[in-house]
C-alpha cells in the first residue's frame, strides 16, 4: 500500500490574511510567519477549522494556499457557511504540504478521501471514495485530524465516513 505524508502548518486566522502593516518590519515578520506555515506553497491540502470541527477541506495546485484562501474570503456564500458552522467564532485554517511532489490526481484523491471520511459541513460531500488505495500519515499540527488513515478501512466500512 502506498504511504503518503502530509505535514501540517498553522493555525492561521483568516483575519491575518487581511492584516495591514504599518512598518516594513511588521510586514516582514508576518510574512515570515506565513512562510513557516507553508502558505506560499503552490500545491497541497488545506482545512478550515471552526471551534472543534473541520468545516472545509480543499486542495490547491498551480496556485498558492494564500491565493486559494483569499478566494474563499471573497466568496460570500462560502464565508456565510463557515461562520454559521463555527457559531460566530473566527475560523482558522491549516495548510499541509506533501513531503514529495505528487500529481494533481494524487492530491485530488487525498482531498476526496478526507472529505468522505470527515464530511465537513461546507464541502459538497460524496457517498463513497473510489480513488487510489493509500495510507495517509499526518505530521506537524494536524489536529483535529487523526494521525493516520487507511483508505481500505473506509471501503470496508463506508458508514464510518460520518458528518461531524
Amino acid at each position: 500500500m502506498e504511504s503518503l505524508t502530509l505535514h501540517w502548518g498553522g493555525p492561521i486566522h483568516f483575519y491575518e490574511l487581511r492584516e495591514e502593516w504599518h512598518t516594513p518590519q511588521a510586514r516582514a515578520t508576518y510574512c515570515e510567519k506565513l512562510e513557516n506555515h507553508g502558505i506560499y506553497q503552490d500545491w497541497g491540502i488545506y482545512m478550515v477549522v471552526g471551534g472543534q470541527n473541520i468545516l472545509y477541506i480543499g486542495q490547491t495546485y498551480d496556485q498558492t494556499f494564500y491565493d486559494r484562501l483569499t478566494q474563499h474570503m471573497n466568496d460570500e456564500t462560502w464565508w456565510r457557511c463557515a461562520r454559521r458552522a463555527c457559531s460566530g467564532r473566527e475560523p482558522f485554517f491549516k495548510c499541509a504540504y506533501l513531503k514529495e511532489a505528487y500529481s494533481r490526481r494524487r492530491i485530488s484523491d487525498i482531498e476526496s478521501f478526507l472529505i468522505f471520511v470527515i464530511q465537513p459541513r461546507c464541502n459538497s460531500t460524496g457517498a463513497s471514495y473510489d480513488g487510489h488505495t493509500f495510507k495517509l500519515k499526518n505530521t506537524g499540527n494536524f489536529w483535529p485530524l487523526n494521525s493516520t488513515y487507511h483508505t481500505e478501512d473506509y471501503r470496508a466500512f463506508p458508514e464510518w465516513g460520518l458528518r461531524q
